[in-house]
């Protein structure tokens, strides 16, 4: 059960630069890439909020929980891995397990992109499809 005023998400930069050579093919306006590892304590959440480049994500440890907009709930547990990207992704990553989150997270984006875009809670609860 998530707590009421849980810990936050920590994230640290492991590395990031630019990209200098040709995208391929189908990939367009990608201009950098970064790398951050993130622990979630238990029962924290990221809040709601999209990835306006293409996030790829590794768990190397607990679980991530996603909710979705569309009333989804996706489970990764250590090991596994997800890729989510643009405003059609809209999701609040939590930690309901009993041990820290940990991720390895590669953004890869356009000039001035952000990493993340906070939006306005979309979900009363995931019983039934959330509202955008």
């Amino acid at each position: 059960m998530l707590r009421e005023h849980p810990a936050q998400p920590v994230s640290e930069t492991m590395a990031e630069g630019e990209i200098v050579l040709p995208l391929p093919p189908g990939m367009t306006h990608a201009s950098s890439v970064v790398v951050h590892r993130t622990t979630m304590p238990p029962g924290a959440r990221t809040g709601w909020h999209y990835h306006p480049g293409t996030l790829v994500g590794v768990v190397t440890g607990g679980t991530l929980t996603h909710y979705w907009a569309d009333g989804r709930v996706s489970r990764h547990p250590a090991g596994t891995s997800f890729i989510t990207g643009g405003p059609d992704h809209l999701h609040d990553g939590r930690n309901e397990g009993e041990d820290p989150l940990v991720m390895l997270l590669t953004y890869i984006n356009g000039p001035d992109m952000r990493l993340a875009v906070d939006v306005p809670a979309v979900c009363c609860d995931t019983a039934r499809p959330c509202r955008r």
